[in-house]
């Protein structure tokens, strides 16, 4: 019987709380949403945050927004308070589901080394530590997950599209949360923003913009920050980002044309992929071959340097929402002069948005012919099609180039096809000796010749941590007859520091690349509203980012 009545208690004292114990981990700037481990991350007073964990709210949903009556620090039974540096405020909650809160971050938290936890009913959170900055601005983008930057034009308050872009000398409001502390009530909505005067860098690609008004939307927590758009920048994929000090923002892209309000991609207009039906899903069709040579460095005394010459192809057909493709095209490539850097993977939380690409079948396999010489096939391999020249095999593509045709039969979504490119001669990266070890603090100069027919280069650059496991990387473009660009510090700072197994073998995987890109060709297919076929060849290094 003792041991029954023990056995009745414990179920009692199981089923007198609401639910499991909520778990945080971890904590992100709603705009920029980057996660912990990297230099971006950042949370700061008075801006917008997301807690990501377990348990943290009710099955169903609850929002709150800044209305008629002031905002409630308890919503869906869900608390959250903040500790830094003795002083404990409770932040307000916006919106809270199972695995997510968004809450506004209040003003008078202290900054500083803290925890916060999250309460639902009577079950509290372990104390998460959390770091709390001054000023840490991150900028929304249009899908939530770091795509186009969400901006409207200050004239007439309308969004900026591909198909309704900035001009240059025309001002624009850079939509986000971070910009720092303010005065006012946040439980109210705010009926005269005040400047907050942070001093604040705005860059469209390098170009430094002049800025205006820096302070509070009409609600609480979310920010706007004046930009007049630069001179000399164009194209529906200008990479965009702002700085606080040393603080550097996420990068996201804006379209920008010189002339209209439709922009250009490229010298491509974007009514060629919309049409009359700008509001559709655009399938699209994405082809591209190149080849690499791989740069190793020594381990003395035991493996010399070497260099070793890949090749392949690749395919993927894909539908995009029509927001999705405006704002970054399926190419991951910024305008002329510009850099993205690549959010990391956000598969720590789960965050609710509508599935924004469709793979598309064009049949089994792909056909690849190059001129004089035999049909190879490229086989699908999943959502994408593959073909790499494994070693001991003759290469793909020979040293001295050629052209190529592509040849598919079709599948369920898309009809059979052909498409050819010409070739470009190899690239050579000229100063790779001088960037074997990389000062993330310093700009570096990226050096070339070759690439005859090459259009454009796109210089690649990544970085992991081993634990946990987080990867950061960045892409810049530049005209390829350009002969260099000079990758900013603002750029290579976002990377985390190279880290290496301490080891007789202990090498650096972290890379370097410098890639001469043939201009987009076109081919047609039915079921496809645009096609591309790109060819590519360049040099990859190992490197350290310190």
């Amino acid at each position: 019987m003792r041991n029954g009545l023990v056995t009745l208690s414990v179920l009692i004292l199981s089923a007198g709380g609401l639910g499991a114990q909520p778990k945080v981990t971890a904590v992100f700037n709603r705009a920029s949403i980057m996660p912990p481990g990297t230099p971006q991350h950042g949370i700061a007073r008075g801006s917008v945050i997301l807690v990501s964990g377990t348990n943290l709210g009710p099955a169903d949903p609850a929002v709150q927004s800044a209305g008629a009556e002031p905002l409630s620090t308890t919503l869906g039974g869900v608390s959250i308070q903040v500790t830094v540096g003795g002083v404990t405020t409770d932040a307000i909650p916006y919106t809270v589901t199972t695995n997510t809160v968004v809450a506004i971050l209040r003003s008078e938290t202290p900054a500083g080394d803290g925890t916060l936890v999250v309460k639902n009913g009577d079950q509290a959170s372990e104390p998460f530590a959390i770091k709390v900055r001054e000023n840490a601005f991150g900028i929304s983008s249009s899908d939530g997950r770091g795509l186009g930057a969400v901006a409207v034009k200050f004239a007439d308050g309308t969004a900026v599209t591909a198909s309704n872009a900035a001009n240059p000398g025309e001002s624009v409001f850079i939509e986000g949360t971070g910009l720092g502390a303010d005065a006012a009530d946040e439980t109210l909505p705010i009926a005269e923003p005040a400047n907050l005067e942070v001093p604040i860098e705005v860059y469209f690609g390098k170009t430094k913009a002049e800025v205006g008004f820096r302070g509070r939307s009409n609600n609480p927590g979310w920010d706007r920050v004046e930009v007049v758009v630069p001179a000399g920048v164009e194209g529906c994929f200008v990479g965009v980002y702002a700085k606080i000090g040393t603080f550097v923002s996420n990068f996201l892209v804006l379209p920008v044309a010189t002339t209209g309000r439709v922009c250009k991609d490229r010298g491509a207009d974007v009514t060629e992929i919309f049409g009359a039906a700008p509001d559709k899903p655009i399938r699209a069709g994405h082809i591209g071959l190149g080849k690499t040579t791989s740069h190793t460095p020594a381990i003395p005394p035991f493996v010399p340097a070497s260099s070793t010459a890949s090749d392949g192809a690749s395919a993927v057909f894909v539908s995009y929402e029509p927001n999705y493709f405006v704002n970054f095209g399926g190419k991951g490539e910024p305008e002329f002069g510009s850099c993205l850097v690549i959010v990391p993977s956000l598969s720590t939380f789960d965050l609710p948005v509508a599935s924004a690409v469709k793979y598309l079948d064009a049949g089994p396999a792909i056909t690849v012919t190059p001129s004089g010489g035999s049909s190879v096939t490229m086989p699908r391999a999943g959502n994408s099609y593959f073909l790499t020249t494994l070693p001991g095999r003759p290469p793909l593509i020979p040293a001295t180039g050629g052209s190529f045709r592509f040849n598919g039969t079709g599948g369920a979504d898309v009809g059979a096809f052909e498409a050819s490119t010409g070739s470009i001669t190899p690239l050579a990266w000229t100063n790779r000796a001088a960037a074997t070890t990389i000062d993330r603090s310093k700009d570096l100069e990226i050096t070339w010749t070759g690439g005859q027919n090459a259009a454009y280069v796109v210089i690649l650059g990544g970085s992991s941590l081993p634990s946990p496991r987080l990867t950061t990387s960045f892409v810049c473009t530049e005209r390829a007859t350009a002969g260099r660009f000079t990758i900013p510090a603002d750029v290579l700072s976002t990377l985390v520091p190279t880290t290496v197994t301490p080891g007789p073998f202990a090498i650096s995987t972290d890379e370097l690349a410098v890639l001469g890109y043939s201009a987009p060709g076109k081919f047609t297919a039915p079921g496809l509203d645009t096609g591309t076929v790109t060819f590519f060849s360049g040099e990859l290094a190992l490197v350290t980012y310190r």
